[in-house]
């Protein structure tokens, strides 16, 4: 009976990683003036770091040969490859996958998610990215 259900093509599959990094950040836009940019975002206008976590969340078809969408540990490294390595532990407003962008939750959650949407194999939707900053916040971003 079980296997008469592997190839039901009503099945949609997803998956989910999380991986983690830590950052620092100031919240300035370009185009205010200093004081501005503290009106409008008060203390975090000033350099602060959070422990992030992404989570990441893919669809796709299971691969007759290896059972699975994806292996996870091919999807951790993606991600960290795309995303992680290039802000883990350095200053957002430096980072150049950030450059002239307003280091929000909601701005970076978009860009992550630009990125690693052209970083995955074709046969995969990106369906979601979380970007949590450690305080209890998310920014969770989807394909509109």
């Amino acid at each position: 009976m079980p296997n008469s259900c592997w190839s039901c093509s009503v099945m949609r599959t997803q998956i989910r990683i999380r991986e983690r990094f830590c950052a620092a950040l100031a919240l300035k836009d370009p185009h205010l003036s200093e004081a501005e940019s503290r009106r409008r975002y008060g203390r975090w206008t000033e350099t602060h770091g959070h422990d992030f976590t992404v989570e990441v969340v893919v669809a796709g078809a299971v691969q007759r040969r290896t059972h699975c969408i994806m292996e996870y540990s091919a999807l951790h490294r993606r991600v960290r490859r795309a995303i992680i390595a290039p802000v883990d532990h350095k200053c957002l407003n430096d980072v150049e996958m950030l450059r002239g962008v307003v280091p929000t939750a909601e701005n970076m959650a978009r860009v992550f998610f630009k990125v690693l949407a052209h970083n995955l194999p074709r046969r995969l939707k990106l369906v979601s990215l979380t970007l949590e900053d450690g305080d209890g916040n998310a920014t969770i971003v989807t394909e509109a």
